[in-house]
């Protein structure tokens, strides 16, 4: 009976390395999409919660908030057009059609 060969998970986490190296731009781009989406679908919500408590004291809303709502609803848009094609023409070539 034959003995497998046993691997370090240093060993195999290294050969895993070699092997990606050329994807690492893209795996950065990745989680850096990845971040920024979620901060903009926390931030969003988050923002109209607090415009909508200033609503209900009576206070008028500053009107850098209503910018930075409208710039974050603009970045969320455009981030999810950004993810979309960067799946396409990025990670389905090498995945082999399974994402």
């Amino acid at each position: 009976m034959e003995t497998k060969k046993r691997y370090t998970t240093r060993a195999i986490l290294s050969r895993l390395f070699q092997v990606m190296n050329h994807l690492l731009p893209f795996i950065v781009l990745a989680v850096f999409f990845a971040v920024l989406g979620f901060v903009t679908t926390v931030a969003i919500p988050t923002l109209v919660i607090v415009l909508g408590f200033h609503a209900l004291n009576g206070q008028q809303p500053a009107w850098w908030s209503l910018i930075l709502l409208i710039g974050l609803a603009l970045a969320q848009g455009r981030l999810s057009l950004w993810r979309a094609l960067f799946r396409a023409f990025c990670c389905l070539p090498f995945s082999g059609g399974f994402t």
